[in-house]
């Protein structure tokens, strides 16, 4: 590994401020998608600068990973007297166990092209990560902004606050509509994951529907080796709940039955609304309020996790499953829903009745369409 000091072009008494600012100048300037359309050397010159660049600061970014660093590479000798005798502060041989959680990620992932929900330290947007915090960061043992190394955010609009978070010394989970889980990095046994499910000693833990499939086990596959495990589940119980596991609000576990409606609800709901995207473009219109949907999924969440509530939120989600599949049933195929599906009450959600229009509104729409075509049979029949 090469010197970081010389990596990011920093003095050694450099403050944290030089330092990030360093950090930011050498990833603009190296970042492979400023050589998107150069030759295959260039790019891969240009990854490997990056990957140099993100693995000095994660060894200068951190306080205490300096420290060490400083200690283990003789830093009583002055700077000209290194240069002169071409010895690096670190070993080219140095042994990747050494390595923090949050080294070991740059060095594997960077320049982290191929995430879209995941978001590696200095680069979670704070937004992010005080919506993360404020959402499950904060129960037992607070973690603090500078502790968390990797956020994946599996909201459906990119709230984050539910999803995967890790610090050095643990791993956080928080699946929508369920509790917090929190599991010590020497605790666990085993990490895998299954299209976008992930289980920690045979638990599902969470399932990160609003991420994509691949970027989920690319980040498993980057614990398992970190952890240095082989990948193999060890425990044969991976929908049990587990004793690690916090769960949110003061009325305990949210019921299986109601997990369940919920996963279905939103992954219903996820597909219709990427498949309106393309009309709502086209006819410049917004459907579906998609800040509104956010806030009243997440209003369902804290319902189903009160006995008072519970019932109610089912059956709405159950009402969201139902006309989210209807829409879809229709755009594809064009056959009519169920005459229940398009009477409305006063008394709907607002995302209901939203539903309900948008149904309504490609039935028109397919009304229309009907009627322009026998027009033009009629005239050039």
């Amino acid at each position: 590994m090469k010197d970081p000091y010389e990596v990011l072009g920093v003095r050694r008494s450099a403050g944290i401020a030089e330092i990030e600012l360093a950090y930011r100048g050498r990833r603009s300037q190296y970042h492979p998608d400023r050589y998107a359309d150069s030759d295959a050397q260039t790019v891969r010159w240009a990854t490997d600068r990056m990957q140099e660049v993100n693995a000095a600061y994660a060894w200068l970014g951190d306080e205490q990973q300096r420290a060490r660093y400083d200690a283990g590479s003789g830093t009583d000798r002055s700077d000209d007297a290194q240069q002169a005798s071409g010895t690096s502060n670190v070993s080219d041989r140095q042994d990747t166990s050494t390595l923090s959680l949050a080294q070991f990620l740059h060095q594997r992932f960077a320049p982290f092209d191929a995430f879209a929900r995941t978001y590696f330290a200095a680069d979670i947007p704070p937004k992010k990560l005080s919506n993360a915090l404020l959402s499950y960061g904060r129960q037992g043992r607070a973690v603090r902004a500078e502790d968390v190394v990797a956020l994946m955010d599996s909201t459906i609009f990119g709230g984050a606050k539910d999803g995967v978070m890790l610090t050095e010394q643990q791993i956080r989970l928080k699946n929508l509509g369920d509790g917090l889980a929190v599991w010590e990095w020497p605790n666990i046994r085993s990490i895998t994951s299954q299209k976008t499910a992930i289980y920690i000693n045979g638990y599902k833990l969470i399932d990160c529907l609003a991420v994509n499939a691949l970027e989920v086990a690319r980040l498993v596959e980057g614990l398992q080796a970190f952890l240095k495990l082989d990948g193999k589940p060890r425990s044969p119980a991976p929908e049990r709940s587990h004793p690690e596991r916090q769960e949110a609000g003061s009325s305990g576990a949210v019921p299986q039955k109601y997990r369940d409606m919920y996963g279905m609800a939103r992954r219903e709901f996820l597909d219709l609304c990427e498949k309106i995207q393309k009309l709502e473009h086209h006819l410049e219109a917004e459907f579906i309020d998609r800040v509104g949907a956010a806030e009243y999924f997440g209003y369902l969440e804290q319902c189903l996790s009160d006995a008072r509530r519970a019932e109610r939120a089912c059956s709405v989600l159950g009402e969201i499953t139902a006309l989210s599949k209807a829409v879809m049933t229709f755009a594809d195929t064009g056959i009519p829903p169920a005459i229940r599906l398009t009477r409305g009450s006063s008394e709907d959600p607002k995302l209901v009745k939203e539903l309900r229009e948008l149904l309504e509104t490609l039935q028109d729409i397919a009304r229309e369409l009907e009627r322009h075509v026998k027009a033009r049979q009629f005239f050039h029949p």
